[in-house]
């Protein structure tokens, strides 16, 4: 069963977030469909999708049990970062349109085969499997155990450095090493700048301090990402707002749901279903 894979995008404070292309969204959606996703104007800047971050019309709760699910993650003044929570993602290169060959979980427009690594993580262990490819300079084909700080290279223009930042969690991180990834994709989706991919276990924390997975060194508080009966929940210690509402507790994460608090916010959007 493929993974679900969450992207998390960010757009920087009173600008235009980053985001998938209006071509794609006209493709791959009906009239009816594309008005409850979106109502989003979308131009290029400096080479980055971007868009605005206007309410819509949505309420349908994020599944992490569904193959194939894409999530927009939109938030402000960080980056542009995925979320991954299922067991084993695939990388790869891209796949001819119409091709019936499997492709990976993840394409990056890069010089690397169909499905070129994999990632799973088994209980807190996370191993690496890959046709080809190092890991702190060691040839590596075939599989290998990770370590908090391993440096993984694909190709020569994909490298990932691997993080757990919390010991209180499994969930682990894949960050560019000086030097910016390749656009990458998933499903029917429009490739776009990525700069961080959190496979999620349990737990993904945003917010400052050195065990967040996405870190926002300009927050006051962390913002808990959580796995509640196989949908994605949010909660925060302190006030915060869903599309406007106040939250009270721990929430379920819906589809277009704006979720802000003092000084930050972000915004999820399942797409590609």
């Amino acid at each position: 069963m493929r993974p679900v894979v969450l992207f998390l995008w960010v757009q920087s404070v009173g600008v235009q977030a980053l985001a998938c292309s209006l071509k794609a969204e006209l493709q791959h959606s009906t009239p009816q469909n594309l008005v409850s996703r979106s109502c989003l104007s979308s131009v290029m800047l400096e080479g980055r999708w971007r868009r605005t971050m206007n309410h819509t019309l949505h309420n349908r709760e994020i599944a992490l049990d569904q193959p194939g699910t894409t999530v927009l993650l939109w938030i402000d003044g960080v980056g542009c970062w995925m979320l991954c929570p299922g067991e084993s993602v695939i990388f790869g290169g891209p796949v001819e349109p119409g091709s019936s060959r499997p492709s990976a979980d993840l394409c990056l427009m890069a010089n690397l085969r169909r499905q070129h690594a994999r990632i799973e993580r088994m209980g807190e262990s996370y191993r690496w499997k890959t046709v080809e490819g190092d890991v702190n300079g060691r040839t590596v084909r075939g599989e290998t155990f990770l370590s908090d700080g391993d440096l993984l290279t694909l190709g020569p223009n994909v490298q990932m450095r691997f993080r757990q930042p919390s010991v209180l969690s499994a969930s682990a991180v894949l960050r560019p090493d000086n030097r910016t990834w390749p656009r990458m994709f998933a499903a029917m989706q429009t490739p776009g700048s990525v700069d961080g991919i959190v496979l999620m276990d349990e737990v993904c924390l945003l917010g400052p301090g050195a065990d967040a997975h996405v870190p926002c060194p300009d927050w006051a508080e962390q913002v808990i990402l959580h796995r509640r009966d196989e949908k994605l929940w949010v909660r925060t210690p302190g006030r915060a707002q869903l599309d406007s509402r106040a939250m009270t507790d721990a929430s379920p994460l819906g589809d277009g749901t704006v979720v802000s608090g003092d000084g930050w916010r972000f915004r999820a959007e399942v797409v590609g279903d």
